[in-house]
């Protein structure tokens, strides 16, 4: 599970992209970066289906 201390891996690829210079490293961390918010946002989808409805 995620460490509420450790930055998201999605997080992390945004800041190194903002600075990246050069064009092919930029495409790979767009690249993870889909990669990572797909992650990201399936794993929030599952807990939420998983937790009980209240009324």
């Amino acid at each position: 599970m995620n460490d509420r201390h450790e930055p998201e891996k999605w997080r992390v690829l945004c800041e190194l992209a903002s600075r990246e210079q050069d064009s092919s490293k930029l495409i790979g961390l767009i690249s993870e970066l889909n990669r990572a918010l797909d992650e990201s946002l399936n794993l929030k989808m599952r807990r939420v289906c998983a937790t009980p409805a209240t009324q």
